[in-house]
C-alpha cells in the first residue's frame, strides 16, 4: 500500500504539476508551428487532487492496460494515470491525470466506472484469470478494454472476488464473508452427473472443501470429485465434499463454483424435462439460466461450467 501512495503522491506532486503546467504555457506562447500533421490535443481531464478522497475499492492498486500496455492506479474509486497516452489517436493523457471516476462494485465480479474521456458508463468485469474487462455496451463499436494486475493493495480480497465470493468493507478494512462449513455427505448417496456428450461434471481436486471451488467437465474416472447429490426438496447440487453449486453472476457466461451451503437464490436449481431425452436440465433460481457445459469446451476435459440461455443441447441434458 505504501508503493501505491508513493506513486499517487509523485504523479500529484505540486512541483510535477507546476512543471506541467510550465510546459503547456511555453508550447502555447511559442513561436515555433506545431506540425500539420499533429493534430493530437491534451485531453481535458482533472487531476487527482481535484477529486476527494473517496472511498477504498477491493480493487485498488496498480494496474495495466493490455490494449496500450500502459499502467493506471485504481486509488478509492478513481482510475489515475501513471504514463503518457495518446486515447484514440486524438487525445493525450499525462500522468496525473484522472481517466475514470465513480468507479463502485455492484454485484460480487462487477463494477461500474465513469470513463471521463468517453463520457459513460463503462462496466468492469472481473475474470477467472484474474484480470478486468470493461465494456461500454454491446456490439463492434462498443469501448472496451481489459486491464491485469501488478501490484494491488488488497490481494487475498481480489483473489477471493475472482473465486465469486462477497466482500465488504468494514472499519478494519476489506473482509471476506464467510461461508458456512461443507456438509457431511453420505457417499453412497452420491453419483456422477454425466452430459449428453458422455463427460463427468467435475469439481477441481485442488479445490475440493475450498470455498469458491471451480467446476468442469472431465472424462469420467469415478473419483469423490465426480460425485454429486440433488437435494430436490431444496433444490441444492450438493458434491461428495459437502459443497454447493453456486452461480457466481446472472449473465450468460457467468461460472457456477463450489460454496459452502447457505440456501440462497443463486444455490436453488430445479429439474426440467428435456424433449424426446431420458436427461434433464438444471435451472437456476435466481436467474432462470441452464447449468452448461461451454460448448466449444463442452466434449474435452477442463471444459468450464456456466449457466445459460436454456437449450436443447447435449451441453445442457444432464443425468443423475
Amino acid at each position: 500500500m505504501g508503493g501505491i501512495q508513493q506513486s499517487i503522491e509523485q504523479l500529484v506532486s505540486p512541483t510535477r504539476l507546476a512543471a506541467v503546467a510550465a510546459l503547456v504555457f511555453v508550447m502555447i506562447v511559442s513561436a515555433a508551428p506545431l506540425r500539420a500533421q499533429d493534430t493530437r490535443v491534451r485531453a481535458d481531464l482533472a487531476s487527482y487532487e481535484q477529486y476527494g478522497e473517496g472511498t477504498p475499492q477491493p480493487i485498488d492498486g496498480i494496474w495495466r492496460l493490455r490494449e496500450l500496455n500502459k499502467q493506471v492506479i485504481v486509488e478509492n474509486g478513481i482510475v489515475i494515470a501513471m504514463e503518457e497516452w495518446t486515447h484514440l489517436f486524438v487525445w493525450v493523457v499525462d500522468p496525473g491525470m484522472v481517466t475514470s471516476s465513480k468507479l463502485r462494485q455492484i454485484d460480487r465480479q462487477k463494477f461500474t466506472a465513469y470513463d471521463e474521456l468517453l463520457k459513460r458508463e463503462m462496466e468492469w468485469t472481473v475474470r477467472a484469470d484474474g484480470t478486468i474487462f470493461a465494456s461500454g455496451g454491446t456490439g463492434l463499436l462498443a469501448p472496451k478494454f481489459s486491464l491485469e494486475p501488478i501490484e494491488l493493495s488488497y490481494p487475498g480480497v481480489f483473489d477471493a472476488i475472482v473465486r465469486g465470493e462477497e466482500v465488504v468493507l468494514t472499519p478494519e478494512g476489506f473482509g471476506v464473508i464467510p461461508r458456512p462449513e461443507p456438509l457431511e455427505i453420505e457417499l453412497e448417496f452420491t453419483g456422477p452427473f454425466t452430459t449428453g456428450d458422455g463427460m463427468c461434471l467435475d469439481l477441481d481436486a485442488k479445490d475440493i472443501g475450498r470455498q469458491g471451488g471451480n467446476l468442469q467437465v472431465w472424462e469420467c474416472l469415478g473419483g469423490d470429485n465426480q460425485r454429486f447429490l440433488f437435494l430436490e426438496e431444496d433444490g441444492l447440487i450438493v458434491s461428495a465434499s459437502g459443497m454447493c453449486l453456486e452461480a457466481v453472476g446472472s449473465d450468460n457466461g457467468a461460472p457456477v463454483r463450489a460454496f459452502g451451503c447457505d440456501g440462497n437464490e443463486a444455490q436453488i436449481w430445479s429439474t426440467k424435462a428435456l424433449p424426446g431425452k431420458d436427461r434433464q436440465a438444471l435451472v437456476n433460481a435466481k436467474t432462470g439460466r441452464c447449468l452448461d457445459a461451454h460448448g466449444p469446451e463442452s466434449k474435452r476435459n477442463g471444459g468450464r461450467i456456466q449457466i445459460w440461455d436454456c437449450f436443447v443441447g447435449n451441453n445442457q441434458s444432464w443425468s443423475m
